[in-house]
């Protein structure tokens, strides 16, 4: 078997890190006195004489009628203007439930009228079946009345 011999190469070294440079900070002077400062005095059982409660405020409502004097519906007693409002209600309770036995009919004559129409539909395709073109083009006389 032939010899190998693998190649050399030099690594570099690693930048040393014992000697760290110099680096100098400007000094200061530590000749400065913090101000002395007393905390105010508070007796620990205060007098019932130095602390009030502050005023409870007072609200008041205007009575202020002539707000409502360009609008001649408002001067009518609120008892009077509660009943026209629900006999208002009344009628129209009244006319919506009306309303909903129109619709409900609609809906079932609209449901005769569709199952009509696709009698009808069957009805043709069956009398086009034979005509020239078939269910597809139905070609037909003018007198057919389909």
């Amino acid at each position: 078997m032939p010899a190998f011999k693998a190649p050399s190469f030099d690594i570099p070294k690693a930048p040393s890190f014992d000697s760290a440079p110099k680096i100098s900070a400007p000094s200061f002077s530590s000749d400065f006195s913090i101000p002395k400062a007393s905390l105010p005095k508070f007796d620990s059982q205060p007098s019932s004489s130095s602390y009030s409660a502050p005023a409870r405020p007072s609200f008041e409502i205007p009575k202020d009628t002539d707000k409502y004097k360009d609008r001649p519906e408002l001067q009518v007693s609120q008892e009077d203007r509660d009943a026209n409002a629900k006999s208002a209600n009344d009628v129209f309770k009244q006319y919506d439930q009306e309303a909903r036995v129109a619709e409900k009919a609609a809906q079932d004559a609209r449901g005769v009228a569709n199952k009509q129409k696709k009698e009808k539909s069957r009805t043709k395709d069956l009398a086009c079946e034979t005509k020239p073109g078939g269910k597809l083009l139905c070609l037909r006389g003018f007198g057919a009345g389909f």
